[in-house]
């Protein structure tokens, strides 16, 4: 069944309730942020994104940005917040599907509190247990295969989904692939789109403005340096 993968509101549902079980988000105080997402929106239908569909999403208030994996586009209809982005393909969302239902998939980006100082040193491999693995593309994602066989799901959904984490700027921010039963996503295919979403994912750099002036600030104090040794 495609279901789940066509109508925006069952994907937030889904998202929303496999947010709720993740061992991840109840291990780290620090994403509870996560679970103040609101109730399933009753939208059905494609995304307002159509005709022209957003990749990108910006986080903590436009200091970092989510840039969409190919063929995947960002579902407004979900509700994107400054912690939470929900993507899917983008011929789903704008009403006209052609990619197979089998390897059609969902993204979902997490956004995390501000680390404390006692918290930087967080293991991620640690916390999220068995299975999870150190990703060869990108350097601090922590990556994990799940079956979640044990927990209720919308029909259609598979018990399988991929997950991932990795520390960005002072904040955790938690990724998760998920996708149809005996979709091709929930395999080894899955595992390369959520190492390009992470790799999609910056920190915002200085604005030539911002960097302009942290340079005169440096060379003014330089310059009262210099006339201070003069002075001597």
């Amino acid at each position: 069944m495609d279901a789940p993968l066509g109508y925006s509101s069952v994907t937030f549902c889904y998202e929303l309730r496999m947010l709720r079980q993740s061992p991840l988000i109840k291990a780290l105080a620090i994403c509870s942020s996560t679970l103040a997402l609101a109730a399933c929106i009753p939208t059905i239908g494609p995304s307002t994104n159509s005709p022209k569909q957003a990749r990108i999403h910006a986080l903590a208030g436009g200091e970092i940005l989510v840039n969409a994996p190919r063929s995947y586009c960002v579902d407004t209809s979900s509700r994107p917040s400054s912690s939470f982005v929900l993507m899917t393909n983008c011929d789903v969302l704008a009403g006209t599907p052609k990619t197979n239902p089998a390897d059609r998939g969902i993204l979902t980006v997490s956004l995390g509190a501000q680390l404390t100082a006692d918290q930087s040193d967080l293991e991620l491999e640690t916390l999220m247990g068995t299975g999870a693995t150190q990703s060869p593309r990108v350097p601090g994602l922590i990556m994990q295969q799940v079956n979640a066989s044990d927990t209720s799901r919308l029909d259609g959904a598979a018990a399988q989904y991929w997950r991932a984490a990795m520390k960005v700027q002072d904040r955790i921010v938690t990724l998760a692939l998920y996708g149809p039963e005996k979709g091709s996503v929930i395999g080894a295919k899955g595992k390369p789109i959520l190492e390009d979403l992470a790799r999609g994912i910056q920190a915002k750099p200085l604005s030539d403005q911002a960097t302009a002036k942290i340079q005169s600030q440096k060379t003014t104090i330089l310059a009262f340096r210099r006339l201070f040794q003069i002075n001597q």
